[in-house]
């Protein structure tokens, strides 16, 4: 970033009429804006110099081309902030896909372990229906507690 004496050093390098006040600086995200008013073939003009870390200085004699500067900022933080959005939704989205997986996974968990102990108080003895609640259980809590349950590749 510049100083107030490096900001005027710079204009009058440039020999652009006789420098009358500097202004600044002001700030739009991480430059500085500067402006300056010389004194040119009799008439007051406006230059504005914006400075930022690690880049020269860029100088705009003309308001225009400050505003066209500018707009490019502007579009280009509108594009950042898009950009932000999107992957915000993205990561909703990821989160409520968990959160469905979480939930039915916790459901089927519960209505497999009532149903074996159900069975076991009963003493029905069925040997198929012991062995399928037992794989609910291990894959609802396998998906609750490790994440999403994927099912192994069969060759």
């Amino acid at each position: 970033m510049m100083t107030k004496n490096e900001i005027i050093t710079y204009i009058r390098s440039r020999r652009e009429g006789e420098l009358f006040e500097c202004y600044g600086p002001w700030y739009i995200g991480s430059a500085e804006i500067w402006e300056v008013w010389v004194k040119d073939a009799g008439e007051f003009e406006t230059r504005f110099v914006v400075s930022e870390q690690g880049k020269p200085p860029e100088y705009f004699s003309q308001f225009q081309q400050f505003c066209e500067f500018v707009s490019g900022r502007e579009s280009l933080a509108r594009v950042r902030a898009e950009e932000f959005d999107r992957q915000l939704g993205t990561a909703k989205n990821e989160h409520v896909y968990k959160l469905i997986s979480l939930s039915v996974a916790t459901t089927s968990f519960v209505v497999c372990v009532v149903a074996l102990l159900y069975f076991i108080a009963e003493g029905v003895s069925a040997d198929f229906s012991y062995l399928a609640l037992l794989g609910g259980i291990l894959a609802s809590g396998g998906t609750m507690f490790f994440g999403n349950w994927k099912m192994p590749k069969i060759k």
